[in-house]
């Protein structure tokens, strides 16, 4: 499957997403919005430490 994706077996637009959940990034049942909180964690991991959001990381 890894190699059907490497060599253009899924449609660009969705490739990202794809390889998160080849690479075990996500649940297979998660929920769209469960995955976007997780990518947010990801990208901004201060947000949710102590509750202030973005201010932590200015």
């Amino acid at each position: 499957m890894i190699m059907r994706v490497q060599r253009g077996g899924v449609h660009p637009n969705i490739k990202g997403e794809v390889w998160e959940f080849l690479l075990g990034c996500y649940d297979p049942k998660s929920t769209t919005e469960q995955r976007n909180q997780l990518r947010q964690q990801r990208r901004h991991p201060m947000l949710g430490k102590r509750g202030d959001g973005l201010r932590q990381l200015h």
